[in-house]
């Protein structure tokens, strides 16, 4: 029964993410993202498989895409927040 709330609470989540106008992803507690709406698929150009994973890192520009990740990693390993801007 347990399965079938979690799986109806994730149904429920993704489709409120759909309908806004912003990208919206989640990640696991290891920093991999496991979520990526269509407006950030319509934004990036890119499938959302691409942006599962690590592979996120890839569509922030080069010059700051070393700083998101480590920023990234800091704040999925200690488990504090972060606020970060970003070229993609």
């Amino acid at each position: 029964m347990q399965e079938l709330i979690d799986d109806l609470d994730r149904q429920y989540a993704e489709m409120i993410a759909e309908s806004l106008p912003h990208i919206v992803w989640t990640a696991s507690p290891e920093g991999a993202t496991t979520y990526f709406n269509q407006q950030g698929t319509d934004y990036t150009g890119c499938p959302r498989e691409t942006n599962y994973e690590w592979n996120w890192v890839t569509l922030v520009h080069p010059e700051d895409a070393e700083r998101a990740a480590r920023a990234w990693q800091h704040a999925t390993t200690t488990g504090t927040e972060y606020f970060l801007e970003y070229r993609i």
